[in-house]
């Protein structure tokens, strides 16, 4: 069990503010000030400082934050493993929407047939949300296809996909299309903020010192299967992974977007928090997906 002053540290280096850390906690704010001075004469180092009035981490104390994340999120799986009393192997983990709706099914369907005893939770969520359910250790492990900062976990790549403008076969573009301009005449369909899906798209138009807000008009739609009804049915475009969209190009339903600055070939990575002691089981089950 970890030490309750590490918890504190850990909020704090979330918050980067006592009062709030003290709120959370439901301790008063001079004692999260001694649980950080008693952890910065355990470890003879500096965890914090102020830069003008903002708390900020030092190097040392950004090592301690990653190291006691992990710890924090394997110490909650190794409850939910001994509450398991010799029960079959679980796996929590979490996929983004395109992952967990169009590539992910079929191979976890192989993967039960060869191992029926394994129970498997899939959390399906947008990128920013799991990358928020690893780090507090809701899930083990998490496929993502959106931006992350890699130097935080460990990765490997798990696919790459085309990402593509999209519209029913029936719509008529307002104009004749060559370039990603060409497009801003258009009804924009498009995922929630959080979404990888929808960062992409972001990314793309600040290289054109755009934004998504130079569109037309934007409609937001929280799923996949949403957007591509709304594409089918003429009330807009969209941008989305080829993988998300096979079905409907072979059925003649959506055709892609023919743009000659905008081809994309984006990382699908599986992710982990660094140095968690179940990686190698997290691994295994990776390498069965590939």
């Amino acid at each position: 069990m970890l030490d309750f002053r590490l918890y504190t540290f850990l909020t704090l280096s979330e918050t980067l503010n006592y009062t709030k850390a003290a709120d959370l906690l439901c301790i008063t704010q001079p004692a999260v000030s001694q649980h950080i001075k008693y952890l910065e004469k355990e470890y003879d180092c500096k965890l914090f400082y102020y830069n003008g009035k903002q708390l900020t981490l030092t190097n040392q104390g950004l090592f301690l934050a990653e190291k006691v994340r992990s710890m924090a999120a394997d110490e909650k799986k190794i409850r939910d493993l001994l509450k398991q009393d010799q029960k079959p192997l679980s796996l929590r983990f979490g996929a983004t929407l395109t992952i967990g709706e169009f590539i992910l099914p079929d191979k976890l369907s192989k993967y039960l047939h060869k191992h029926s005893d394994t129970s498997i939770s899939m959390i399906v969520e947008n990128t920013t949300t799991l990358l928020h359910m690893l780090d507090n250790g809701e899930i083990g492990f998490a496929f993502i296809e959106g931006y992350f900062p890699k130097h935080s976990y460990d990765y490997k790549l798990f696919s790459q996909e085309r990402y593509v403008a999209v519209k029913g076969k029936e719509y008529t573009l307002h104009n004749e299309v060559h370039s990603l301009k060409d497009l801003l005449q258009e009804t924009l369909i498009v995922r929630e903020s959080g979404s990888g899906t929808r960062e992409i798209l972001e990314r793309s138009m600040q290289e054109i010192n755009q934004s998504i807000n130079a569109f037309a008009k934007v409609i937001e739609i929280g799923n996949v299967q949403g957007i591509k009804t709304l594409v089918k049915q003429n009330h807009g475009i969209t941008f989305l992974y080829e993988a998300a969209i096979r079905d409907e190009i072979e059925k003649g339903e959506l055709e892609v977007i023919d743009l000659h600055d905008f081809h994309i070939l984006h990382e699908f990575n599986y992710i982990t928090l660094r140095n968690t002691v179940f990686k190698n089981q997290y691994d295994a089950f990776f390498e069965e997906m590939k």
